[in-house]
C-alpha cells in the first residue's frame, strides 16, 4: 500500500536569515517526518530491518554503476559463448 505524502510538510522554510542551529533542526525534523510517512505499517524498532538492506543495495547500486554497462555487455557475451555463469551449488 503506498503511503501519501503530503506535499507541505516536504517543503523547507524559505528563511534565508535562520541561524544554521535552526537550519539544521528544519532538516533533521523534514528527513524525520519523511522517514515516518515511507515508514508505513512498520513499528520504529522494525525500520532498521526494512531501511538498512535497502540502503546498502541503493549504496552497491551507486558505487558499480560505473561498470554497470561492461559487466552486462561481458555476461552477453558468455551466454552466447554457451558458458554457465551460474555460481556452482
Amino acid at each position: 500500500m503506498a503511503a501519501s505524502v503530503d506535499q507541505s510538510t516536504l517543503r523547507m522554510p524559505s528563511s534565508s536569515s535562520a541561524h544554521p542551529d535552526s537550519q539544521h533542526q528544519d532538516l533533521v525534523g523534514l528527513i524525520w517526518a519523511i522517514a515516518d510517512k515511507l515508514r508505513g505499517p512498520y513499528r520504529p524498532p522494525q525500520y532498521r530491518r526494512v531501511m538498512l538492506p535497502l540502503i546498502v543495495l541503493r549504496r552497491l547500486d551507486l558505487v558499480l554503476e560505473p561498470t554497470k554497462q561492461a559487466v552486462l555487455e561481458a555476461k552477453a557475451k558468455y551466454e552466447a559463448m554457451g558458458t554457465n555463469l551460474k555460481p556452482h551449488a
